[in-house]
């Protein structure tokens, strides 16, 4: 997206300029179909998913969590 912004405001700042150009052009490729389609992915790939052991008995296991130390 960065890119996308980079260039198509050099683009326009050729033959036109305004007050906010800036922040129009912003917008514009935020809210722009194509350059979201095509922007690349900053996350790791997503792992495969693992099934949860199914247990024999209800309540066969038993979790707890505690929250300590809370502000007053």
């Amino acid at each position: 997206m960065i890119f996308c912004f980079i260039r198509k405001r050099y683009l326009i700042s050729r033959d036109f300029s305004w007050p906010g150009m800036t922040r129009d052009v912003k917008y514009y490729v935020k809210s722009c179909y194509d350059c979201n389609r095509n922007k690349s992915s900053n996350h790791w790939m997503y792992g495969l998913l693992q099934p949860l052991p199914i247990l024999p008995l209800p309540w066969n296991s038993f979790y707890m969590d505690f929250i300590s130390q809370l502000p007053r």
